[in-house]
């Protein structure tokens, strides 16, 4: 569990990005009446994580489950509370 969790640790994130799409609106350089109008939404995600990486790292009580064991995620609601939930199988 150990070297589990150190692997983990030291990978990191990491995220590549390459430009697949071109904005075409009035006023942008380049813009082309002839096409569709489109504007890009561009997203930060380097903080979307900045709660969880503030909380302390569990010490203990690890488990190995077993494929039958595993949580379906499908079976949590979407409103359900942020606690650890019990999936009765």
């Amino acid at each position: 569990m150990h070297e589990f969790v150190q692997c983990w640790m030291r990978s990191g994130n990491f995220m590549a990005l390459r430009r697949i799409e071109r904005a075409n609106f009035p006023g942008m350089k380049g813009y082309n009446k002839q096409k569709a109008n489109k504007w890009l939404l561009y997203l930060d995600a380097n903080n979307l994580y900045r709660w969880a990486m503030s909380q302390y790292l569990l010490t203990g009580g690890f488990q190995w489950l077993d494929l039958d064991k595993l949580l379906d995620i499908q079976s949590i609601s979407p409103t359900a509370k942020r606690e650890r939930q019990v999936v009765k199988r």
